[in-house]
């Protein structure tokens, strides 16, 4: 009987131990029947409760010249390389020539990456707002809205006495769910909310890559179950979207995201200022019908009453014609809008440099 009940366990832990070989370390990283094991996504899922292992896997299995290694910052936990890391001077404030300054606060989505050539600064260069205004691009690959939020009240100091515009582009999709992350890019600040409901920021404890992957290991109980759960159909669904921990991911980060509207809210408060929306492919695709971070987005805009301007519903309209499609307006490559959806944001932003926002609406 004994017997009879150690040998499924001793399979199983012979089954844990296996996938930790060739998930945790590069024993058999050249071989190709453990490349499709090596996969992340096999275990985790970068907008879930484990967010964080998910990239600890995929920067822990990369050698150091394949990583993306930008500055550290003890706060933000990286910078891009056109701005100051203490007293956030911008390399184009040359340009301003007395001219009132656009400051723009953002990720990825407004940063307009390769082989997009002219992005948003660039634009405004080129348009009829160029005689009175010039943009600073603050936004940075990989943020959050916790990262956007905590950038924006340590730049705009330097600039609050020249009366600046403040754009703060948000992409729905993706910035919300990295509230919680405590590694992307490499180590960063996450957001919680205090027994009092006010907002706490963790910094991270130690900015080198490879150490703080040896202080904070994923945390991944067994490989061999989240494998079933994430990598594996075998688990319908429900109940396997309620054992990936989604519910408590979102409820997690719901009373987060108005917290950091009204800090950003009150850090401008003088000043003209407006919200960009963007969202990713998948939901500026006609049939996407909306999910809690569009609801909670557009609830908070709502109660707040921050003025904003939706590109993503205007990169929706134009799709939902049929002359245009979604890949029309994002690059195949990286997923990011190309050229034509850049210049679509664009319009965007200068809407709302215009003062035409959008109403409030309720959430979809």
């Amino acid at each position: 009987m004994i017997v009879t009940l150690a040998a499924p366990l001793v399979g199983l832990l012979l089954v844990e131990l296996g996938l930790r070989v060739v998930v945790l370390t590069d024993i058999v990283a050249d071989e190709a029947w453990a490349q499709p094991l090596r996969e992340p996504l096999k275990y985790t899922r970068p907008r879930s409760p484990s967010g964080s292992d998910y990239w600890k896997l995929f920067y822990g299995q990369k050698e150091p010249q394949e990583r993306w290694l930008p500055r550290r910052h003890p706060i933000l936990g990286w910078i891009r390389e056109d701005f100051d890391a203490q007293t956030y001077e911008h390399v184009d404030e040359v340009n301003l020539a007395g001219r009132r300054p656009v400051l723009l606060f953002g990720s990825s989505f407004v940063r307009c990456l390769p082989p997009v050539v002219d992005c948003h600064e660039d634009l405004l260069e080129q348009s009829p707002w160029a005689s009175d205004l010039a943009l600073l691009n603050f936004s940075v690959t990989g943020y959050g809205l916790g990262q956007v939020g905590t950038l924006l009240s340590l730049a705009l100091p330097r600039f609050r006495a020249q009366n600046p515009i403040v754009v703060v582009a948000i992409q729905i999709d993706e910035d919300l769910d990295r509230l919680t992350l405590t590694f992307r890019h490499g180590p960063k600040p996450s957001f919680s909310l205090k027994q009092d409901k006010t907002l706490a920021i963790h910094v991270p404890d130690e900015l080198d890559v490879d150490r703080y992957l040896a202080l904070h290991p994923p945390q991944i109980t067994s490989y061999a179950w989240n494998h079933l759960l994430f990598g594996t159909e075998l688990i319908p669904n429900p109940p396997r979207e309620g054992w990936r921990g989604m519910k408590r991911h979102w409820q997690t980060i719901l009373p987060i995201v108005p917290r950091i509207l009204l800090q950003v809210q009150k850090e401008l408060a003088g000043l003209d200022y407006f919200v960009l929306l963007l969202g990713s492919p998948s939901s500026v695709d006609p049939d996407f019908k909306g999910d809690w971070r569009h609801a909670v987005m557009a609830e908070s805009l709502k109660g707040l009453q921050v003025p904003y301007v939706s590109a993503h519903e205007m990169l929706r309209e134009a799709v939902r014609g049929g002359a245009l499609s979604v890949d029309d307006f994002f690059d195949a490559e990286n997923g990011h809008p190309n050229e034509r959806g850049v210049a679509l944001i664009q319009r965007a932003l200068e809407r709302g440099l215009a003062g035409d926002f959008d109403p409030f609406t309720s959430a979809r």
